[in-house]
């Protein structure tokens, strides 16, 4: 593999560790409640942004 494709694979690539990837997962099948300070940020955006 070339240098600069290697760079590439390498930048794009992340690693987790076993506990790291077990956390991803669990906050992906249960998210946790969204913070106040989220939920006001998605109406300000839904204020701004039109669909």
């Amino acid at each position: 593999m070339c240098t600069a494709r290697q760079t590439i694979a390498e930048h794009e690539t992340l690693v987790l560790s076993d506990r790291d990837r077990k956390a991803f997962f669990d906050a992906l099948i249960n998210p946790p409640e969204p913070s106040e300070r989220l939920a006001r940020a998605l109406a300000e955006h839904k204020r701004r942004v039109a669909s």
